[in-house]
């Protein structure tokens, strides 16, 4: 009797409930500033998304455009050495000018770095002739507006729509310098627990998990090269990237080029190969000596002058050396020499820019990590992409999870009646 008792007093006795509901964990709110960051990154990157995808692309292949082009035009840039006097640069020009019949020239280029260069001379038209620097024969010829790496050349800066492209270029270039800084923003842990997770990626996570990981961690590593690339492409962007720079470093030692001046009858006779001595002259330290570029001046322009370049490689020097001298177009005297022993803060910056862009400045190594920040931005477009598609699937499916509980009538959980105890 007293086992029963205790069994009806169990059964009868009313149990405790409690009426505190336990509370999810809640993720810290995040702060406006940070959301408003996040969504500038996200809608700005949708609108660039493409551009910056091509033009890191483009840049990829760039990068390697003088080993490429060494390499698959070997025959057009080089003939085999004899051991015989070259023609002097005049007579080749004359010789290129007799080929190209009334197209005009625009300037000769040459390769030094290897004896037996061919003398490239560019027609107004795009074509290119090759001449035997030792006869003046034609080794080849080349349509440079249609050579794949120049069509590469022009889409990374145009996207092949003249003007107009160059303009989307340059503000896509100015949105993608500051997606750059908003992104490292965002990835800046908010935690040490967090941190640890923002070095390293997780190869063995799920593939979203994955992709946010090579989005995030790996854009990070190379989001410090990248901003060095946006801002040396906003160099040639905008005049005020400029300004600002000369503003905290001064100017140039010369801005404005020199110009012939007016030819007068009585000036005398011009010594024989004008050309050929003002070029030689220019490739004073033969043995550092990369290119050599002649500008020529336009017929229509009275004031242009020649302009004799060379390109130098010297040792233990990030900058790019080179040698530019100015000749009256008339008389063939020397107007000016710019030399880069003589450049100034703002000189090196001018004439260094482009080899800082493509990461030349720092030779084959700097050449591969421009080629590898350069993919891994053409990646991010595509990472980014894929990151916003995931949250919109899934916040679509919590809604359609939500409807469907406030949709489905609730299950009755009404007591049945226990028969009376015996």
């Amino acid at each position: 009797m007293k086992g029963e008792k205790e069994m009806l007093l169990r059964r009868t006795t009313p149990v405790r409930v409690s009426t505190k509901t336990q509370q999810p964990n809640k993720k810290k709110a995040e702060s406006p500033v940070r959301k408003w960051v996040r969504v500038a990154h996200l809608w700005v990157g949708m609108i660039t998304g493409l551009v910056v995808f091509v033009v890191s692309i483009t840049g990829c292949l760039y990068v390697f455009e003088e080993e490429i082009r060494a390499y698959t035009l070997a025959d057009f840039y080089f003939v085999a050495p004899r051991q015989q006097a070259e023609l002097p640069v005049d007579v080749i020009l004359q010789k290129a000018q007799q080929l190209a019949g009334n197209e005009p020239l625009t300037q000769l280029r040459r390769k030094e770095y290897q004896p037996g260069g061919t003398f490239q001379a560019f027609l107004k038209n795009g074509q290119v002739l090759a001449l035997n620097p030792y006869d003046g024969s034609t080794v080849g010829t080349l349509d440079y507006s249609e050579e794949w790496l120049n069509v590469v050349q022009k889409i990374h800066t145009s996207l092949l729509l003249d003007d107009a492209g160059e303009k989307i270029i340059a503000w896509s270039t100015a949105a993608y310098f500051l997606m750059l800084l908003s992104g490292i923003v965002l990835w800046w842990p908010k935690n040490k627990k967090q941190g640890k997770r923002s070095f390293a990626v997780k190869w063995s996570a799920s593939p979203k998990r994955l992709n946010y990981d090579l989005h995030n961690v790996v854009g990070f590593y190379a989001a410090w090269i990248l901003i060095v690339v946006a801002i040396t492409g906003l160099w040639w962007s905008f005049d005020w990237v400029k300004e600002g720079v000369y503003g905290l470093i001064g100017r140039p030692s010369f801005e404005e080029r020199p110009v012939s001046q007016p030819a007068v009858a009585s000036q005398g006779s011009v010594a024989q190969f004008p050309l050929e001595r003002a070029y030689r002259h220019a490739l004073t330290n033969r043995q550092y000596v990369r290119q050599s570029f002649i500008q020529l001046p336009k017929a229509e322009d009275s004031t242009a002058t020649y302009r004799v370049l060379v390109r130098y490689e010297v040792p233990r020097s990030l900058l790019r050396n080179q040698n530019t001298f100015y000749l009256d177009r008339h008389d063939y005297k020397l107007l000016r020499g710019d030399l880069y022993q003589n450049y100034n803060a703002a000189d090196a910056v001018r004439a260094s820019n482009y080899v800082l862009h493509t990461g030349s400045m720092f030779g084959m190594a700097g050449k591969i990590l421009a080629f590898l920040a350069s993919f891994i931005s053409a990646s991010l477009p595509v990472t980014g992409f894929l990151i916003w598609w995931n949250k919109r699937k899934k916040k679509k499916s919590e809604m359609r999870a939500r409807r469907n509980d406030e949709t489905t009538p609730p299950v009755s959980h009404e007591k049945q009646s226990r028969p009376p105890l015996a």
